[in-house]
């Protein structure tokens, strides 16, 4: 059975959480539901929470809303946004509250778009800072067996101290082994690689591919496929880049253009894996700079820069996943051995024990006027 599954239900979902919160102001709001700022009572200290008005989803949406509980709960490392609890209202409608660390400094997104209103690129070394933080937490989910099948500029959040914060999971998949690659249909459309618009199996390399456009983009102000509709997009991405250029070329080094571009390689297996772009010189330079000047950050968790081929030759690595690495008996990821099906049954078991908020306080936090339909 899973770790994911029914003997861990009560640790991702609780019926009352540990601390009384009070909603401070709204951070954003999408086809999810809203994300709120909110500061613990007790502690005084601040939070978002993600609110899904579950009343309004179907089964499937409802599973996506609970996977990035699971997941999030697993996911340790610095780059990945750190979850703190969640759990469940009834009141006035049937809500999912997920709670996790706040990021005080917007995402890559907003970062583009006020780099592009004043019509100046981003300098190269602060580039290659984000590449290399982005890729050390993908290179964590990958040797976990995880895709997370969105990556995106406003999916990558930033820190005052310039770290780099990985989040939205929602459509994240865990693959198991009888499982080794997703098929589903499911990603940001201008991001999405093309063996997941052609309906092929897919798996790591998908993310590479996000990857490349989001550098793209952020090194161009523009993704380097669009069209009229969805279809005049997906027919732009599959028939491939053979014509991109990147127009700040004067600006950025070969090196860093060239893998770029390789990451957008419509192959799947012409992407580079993640070892390969930290190995790239001018990556790996910075990458022992990063490191050194982060050295608290990253503490007892630089496994993830050894090679995949080395986890499985290492016995004394072999079992990391089941190791208890941050002194306090969680994993640092669960592996997950059971099938879809039964990712979908010990999903729904986890909203079996709900009960009424009746706490003053919070009950009004949670009596939001939620608006959304749709979980992505």
């Amino acid at each position: 059975m899973s770790k994911f599954s029914q003997n861990n239900n009560k640790k991702y979902i609780k019926n009352i959480p540990r601390e009384l919160y009070t909603q401070k102001k709204l951070l954003g709001e999408g086809s999810f539901g809203k994300v709120f700022l909110i500061e613990s009572i007790n502690t005084h200290l601040e939070y978002a929470c993600k609110d899904i008005d579950l009343s309004c989803l179907t089964k499937e949406e409802e599973k996506l809303a609970i996977n990035e509980v699971t997941i999030l709960k697993n996911c340790k490392h610095p780059n990945i946004i750190s979850f703190k609890e969640a759990f469940i209202t009834r009141k006035p409608e049937r809500a999912l509250h997920l709670i996790t660390e706040y990021i005080d400094n917007g995402d890559l997104g907003k970062k583009k778009s006020q780099q592009k209103q004043i019509n100046k690129p981003f300098e190269e070394e602060i580039l290659i800072n984000w590449l290399i933080q982005i890729c050390l937490a993908l290179k964590y989910l990958h040797n976990n067996n995880i895709i997370h099948r969105d990556i995106k500029p406003s999916n990558i959040m930033l820190t005052k101290n310039n770290i780099i914060k990985i989040g939205d999971f929602g459509i994240s998949k865990a693959l198991s082994k009888s499982c080794k690659k997703a098929k589903t249909f499911i990603g940001t459309p201008p991001y999405m690689a093309p063996e997941v618009i052609n309906s092929e199996k897919y798996d790591y390399p998908a993310d590479i591919w996000s990857l490349g456009i989001t550098f793209f983009e952020l090194m161009t102000f523009n993704v380097p496929f669009e069209g009229n509709s969805d279809m005049g997009l997906f027919k732009n991405i599959i028939e491939g880049n053979r014509f991109l250029r990147i127009s700040n070329n004067s600006f950025y080094s070969l090196e860093l253009i060239n893998i770029v571009k390789k990451m957008i390689s419509n192959n799947p297996k012409q992407r580079p894996k993640i070892d390969e772009i930290l190995d790239i010189p001018i990556i790996k330079k910075n990458l022992e700079i990063f490191l050194e000047n982060n050295k608290e950050l990253y503490n007892n968790i630089d496994f993830h820069l050894i090679e995949k081929k080395n986890y499985n030759n290492n016995k004394n690595i072999k079992n990391i996943n089941n190791k208890n690495l941050n002194g306090k008996g969680d994993p640092m990821l669960t592996n997950i051995n059971e099938n879809e099906e039964s990712e979908e049954k010990d999903n729904s078991q986890l909203l079996v024990e709900e009960k009424e908020i009746k706490t003053n306080t919070f009950s009004e936090f949670s009596e939001t006027n939620y608006q959304t339909n749709n979980i992505k």
